[in-house]
């Protein structure tokens, strides 16, 4: 059983991607360490490109995780880029079998 993660877009985030507010979106690519640590998503809406990983935890991992090259944010808080999204593992199959999608 494969997991992603459901990406819920704000307004900002939804026009970077030419989708309306309170779209939908998986993670397709992603580099936290990008642009000094500001980092890179791309996105995708075909949960098929979707990036997978074994376990909700494993997802929610990759969700959390803090950039090497900056670490700490200037407030003195973890820098975790992909935390910008609000997220939730989901598996592939349910998006799939349109059983659920949020």
């Amino acid at each position: 059983m494969k997991w992603t993660l459901q990406l819920f877009l704000n307004a900002v985030q939804a026009s970077n991607v030419d989708l309306p507010t309170g779209s939908i979106a998986y993670l397709k690519a992603y580099d936290i360490d990008a642009f000094g640590g500001i980092g890179m998503a791309e996105l995708t809406t075909n949960v098929e490109d979707a990036i997978t990983w074994d376990s909700p935890g494993e997802a929610i991992e990759a969700w959390r995780a803090r950039s090497t090259v900056r670490p700490t944010r200037g407030d003195g808080k973890p820098n975790r880029p992909l935390t910008s999204y609000t997220a939730s593992p989901i598996r592939v199959e349910e998006v799939l079998k349109g059983t659920r999608t949020s």
